[in-house]
């Protein structure tokens, strides 16, 4: 089925924004572009975080804050990171996570729901998490919080996950230095560029003549090769490593 009109404007307006950050100079500037777009949605704080171990003993670190240092300051001392039910929910999923996705899942332990009250009280009363799986297994996040997002808007999970991952993925290579990557194969590329503009399998291949089937292994091997699990982090890892300037 073809998406319709208002989630394909959803993805090119979230595209148009990671082609804005893809072409600034420094972390700084990468900053001023993604606030600016996420406050548009609701948003006025962020944070991108890494989270090593997360099975056994979370640890977290915070790569770059924007208005939460008191928080975070507040939960490493706290030594909430173990009890941290968003961190448990983003185990399981790469879907994007409202706060209050879990607090209405399942039942929480004492210390998660002081977690959540204590954030409160720190002005963080809603917060939205990408959770974003690396090959390491670590997990690297960015938190938005604060402002009056609706969480119940399809239309700004959608498009705060898009510019989230690619955010992630700039500040991540900012800090150390990316691994070599094998390159694309043309056809990869394509399929790429075709998904990047909100076209399914089954539209790509139509539009290229080949079949469906054909698409999705383009797809999966891209992302094999990208060392990535998802198209929408493909179409990120893509950017950033300069394949989709075009």
């Amino acid at each position: 089925m073809l998406q319709s009109k208002l989630e394909q404007d959803i993805a090119r307006r979230a595209f148009d924004t990671v082609a804005a950050m893809n072409a600034v100079g420094c972390v700084e500037e990468l900053e001023v572009v993604f606030h600016r777009f996420v406050r548009d949605l609701g948003f006025e704080q962020f944070a991108t975080i890494d989270v090593q171990d997360p099975r056994r003993a979370p640890r977290v670190e915070v790569l770059r804050a924007r208005s939460l240092e008191a928080w975070e300051q507040h939960y490493q001392a706290s030594g909430h990171a173990p009890h941290d039910a968003v961190i448990r929910r983003a185990l399981t999923t790469s879907d994007p996570i409202f706060w209050s996705d879990v607090r209405m899942g399942e039942p929480l332990s004492p210390e998660a729901v002081r977690i959540f009250g204590e954030a409160s009280e720190f002005g963080l009363r809603e917060g939205f998490v990408t959770p974003i799986h690396n090959l390491d297994g670590s997990i690297s996040t960015v938190m938005l919080s604060g402002g009056d997002a609706d969480p119940l808007c399809p239309d700004t999970r959608t498009a705060a996950h898009l510019a989230c991952i690619y955010y992630a993925a700039r500040v991540r290579k900012d800090r150390r230095p990316a691994p070599p990557r094998a390159p694309l194969s043309a056809r990869q590329l394509e399929c790429l560029r075709w998904t990047r503009e909100g076209k399914s399998a089954a539209d790509i291949a139509q539009i290229l003549g080949i079949s469906r089937y054909t698409v999705q292994e383009h797809l999966a091997q891209a992302c094999a090769r990208l060392g990535v699990r998802t198209r929408v982090q493909a179409l990120s890892q893509a950017y950033v490593l300069g394949l989709l300037n075009d």
